[in-house]
């Protein structure tokens, strides 16, 4: 059972996590505190609650509540009728440009490209089933932002191709 947040006592390194995402897990609160660490509430994107390990989070060791290692996308998780990793490509995608504790916003939102798609059911429309489970999502304007006519599933080698040039 958690603990009532307003009464934890959290220690000296306590580091309030909530509403951050880690890969395909958002923190929603503090859960306990654990034999290794404090646990938190996560919401995967796939719909599912996990208790994880902070540390677990923060170093990218746990990145979703497991659906991602289930295989191929037959295995029937879903959300809003469509596949998760679909769902999760739309999920990063939007948390590159929005939220700037994610590691890859100064590539994507602090340099003013935006997510523009305003419901997974308006991004999953505009691109369709991932060809495979190696494409990812890309901009086809690459100072473009993620947007009707500006986005499609390609390769990593694709995208090595549609890099920007860096400044010197």
């Amino acid at each position: 059972m958690a603990e009532n947040n307003s009464t934890v006592k959290h220690g000296p390194r306590f580091i309030d996590i909530s509403g951050r995402v880690f890969g395909s897990l958002e923190a929603l609160s503090f859960h306990s505190k654990g034999k290794h660490g404090s646990l938190w509430e996560c919401k995967c994107a796939c719909g599912k609650i996990a208790i994880v390990r902070v540390d677990c989070l923060t170093t990218g060791n746990t990145q979703s509540c497991g659906c991602l290692h289930v295989g191929p996308v037959t295995h029937g998780h879903t959300r809003h009728g469509k596949t998760t990793t679909e769902y999760v490509s739309y999920a990063r995608a939007k948390q590159r440009c929005t939220d700037p504790n994610h590691d890859r916003y100064s590539y994507y939102g602090a340099r003013g490209i935006q997510f523009r798609f305003k419901s997974f059911e308006e991004f999953y429309a505009e691109l369709g089933p991932k060809p495979s489970p190696s494409h990812t999502v890309d901009r086809i304007r690459n100072e473009g932002n993620y947007e009707k006519g500006n986005v499609k599933w390609s390769t990593k080698k694709e995208q090595a191709n549609n890099r920007r040039k860096p400044s010197h």
